[in-house]
């Protein structure tokens, strides 16, 4: 069921301040249209909010898909009057649509999917440091048979069966890096922290590397290799770890993180910072907030073994905010953001 709906939560000034500040500093976070648009929010027949859920949209012809965060949203640039037909989707549950007409009253929309069986349901986790899971195309949620699971830094892979589900034995680690791959869709990080005794079920989208651009589809590729072959003094930090610290600063995230803690990092405003891949000379840390990041890459001094930021970094450009003093060995000297 969807209904266009009155309620739309009112952000603090501090709240404010931050998304303007994310939206400078990140093209891909402006172009997800956080400050504008048609929202779309996604609940299940409780009212908890579904994330990973695809919003598809056409209007005038065009069709355009986004995923919905941790709060079950999505926001879709429209024009101020006219016609949008929504399609929502997410593994587990019936599909919803709806043809909505412009203006809507707040410039929001609510969808409530209703639960189907869902195929990891008939999934037992028998292992007591488990991750189960089902790997799915972002574009259609339908399941990728044949993906292939691994844990970067050890021997353990695994591949999803023809529901697109798997499990997963961790074995010491307390920061997992999974990295899924499947032909014909680009490849996906995720770093996740699980703590002795816990198992986690998760849903893990990839998208088609036409929707990617190859640049991006290069840059996903470099993080893999990077996080593969990481040094001990580096490591990595999914967005949901960071947000669970309740810092809205990323750099006080980071230092509140059990994943980069354990790493016996430090955080400053003189870190190179890279945005999706992309070098940002003279950007800090801490001009981005934490709920605009879906995973964070540290590195310290010897901590890219690859080299790979070192060669994409330009050539006499100040990293963070330019002021010069000896490096810290105990500093991160890479940091590279991946926003949601």
């Amino acid at each position: 069921m969807i209904q266009p709906s009155a309620r739309r939560p009112r952000r603090p000034l501090r709240a404010l301040i931050a998304l303007v500040i994310a939206c400078l500093g990140s093209t891909a976070l402006a172009a997800q249209g956080r400050g504008g648009g048609l929202s779309v929010f996604v609940y299940d027949a409780d009212g908890a909010p579904l994330p990973q859920a695809t919003v598809t949209a056409e209007l005038s012809g065009t069709r355009q898909s986004r995923i919905t965060d941790d709060d079950g949203r999505v926001v879709i640039p429209v024009p101020a009057t006219g016609r949008v037909e929504l399609e929502v989707r997410r593994i587990g549950y019936a599909p919803a649509s709806l043809g909505v007409t412009l203006p809507v009253e707040r410039n929001r929309v609510e969808v409530t999917l209703r639960r189907v069986a869902f195929a990891l349901d008939t999934v037992r986790i028998r292992a007591e440091r488990t991750f189960a899971g089902i790997v799915a195309s972002s574009t259609t949620q339908l399941p990728i048979g044949g993906a292939e699971v691994s844990v970067l830094g050890t021997r353990v892979r695994v591949r999803t069966d023809s529901a697109g589900t798997f499990t997963l034995p961790i074995e010491t680690q307390r920061t997992v890096t999974l990295s899924v791959t499947a032909k014909g869709f680009a490849p996906q990080v995720v770093i996740e922290r699980i703590a002795p005794g816990q198992s986690r079920e998760m849903l893990i989208l990839l998208d088609i590397p036409g929707k990617v651009g190859n640049r991006m589809l290069q840059s996903q590729e470099d993080r893999g290799e990077r996080l593969r072959w990481r040094g001990n003094d580096a490591g990595g930090v999914g967005g949901r770890e960071l947000r669970a610290s309740g810092a809205r600063s990323l750099a006080d995230a980071l230092l509140a993180s059990p994943s980069a803690v354990e790493k016996g990092l430090l955080f400053d405003e003189n870190a190179c910072l890279f945005v999706n891949g992309d070098p940002r000379p003279g950007q800090t840390i801490s001009s981005f907030p934490t709920d605009a990041v879906a995973l964070v890459e540290f590195y310290g001094a010897r901590g890219d073994f690859t080299g790979s930021l070192a060669r994409r970094w330009p050539q006499g450009q100040p990293c963070g905010s330019g002021v010069t003093r000896t490096l810290n060995p105990n500093t991160a000297r890479w940091v590279v953001i991946w926003t949601r």
